[in-house]
């Protein structure tokens, strides 16, 4: 019988009533332990950028969150958007360009700019989470295709490589 029934709370539900001091004291001692192992975990994370400096800005694989559908299907639709927005095979085509009209083609530099925020989810999913390897490749690839259709400008001539 629960707590709502005419005859009150059922024998369990009596044996684990805690009175609201209790749960105060109790929620108090177990954050006081959750503070004290995020601040050891804290305490080997500053120890270890002092061995390795360049780790810095990283997050230990124990410390990464899950790579979610969601996630996936996020960066799957960013990939997409680019590739209707800006076609692979037009943005193949452009093959010379001086520096100043790079910076000004009605094509090539909107799409060499809508890789920033690409690259930079592909960079957080990498870095935050705990994405497969092969999952990881697979998205890489799909960055290197549209980078690569992007291309870089060397000697006046598109490089699409």
């Amino acid at each position: 019988m629960g707590i709502d029934d005419k005859n009150g709370p059922s024998d369990e539900e009596k044996a684990n009533w805690r009175a609201p001091e209790q749960l105060v004291l109790g929620d108090t001692e177990k954050l006081q332990a959750e503070a004290a192992q995020r601040q050891k975990d804290m305490d080997v994370y500053n120890a270890m950028l002092e061995d390795c400096p360049e780790m810095e800005g990283e997050i230990l694989p124990e410390k990464q969150r899950e790579c979610t559908k969601w996630e996936m299907r996020e960066m799957a639709d960013m990939i997409l958007e680019f590739e209707e927005e800006y076609p692979l095979a037009e943005l193949l085509l452009i093959t010379d360009l001086t520096p100043d009209e790079a910076t000004n083609h009605p094509l090539r530099e909107p799409a060499k700019l809508a890789l920033i925020p690409i690259v930079e989810a592909l960079n957080k999913l990498k870095n935050e989470t705990d994405i497969t390897k092969e999952k990881y490749d697979e998205l890489e690839a799909s960055y290197r295709s549209l980078s690569k259709a992007v291309g870089f400008i060397n000697k006046g001539k598109v490089v699409h490589r």
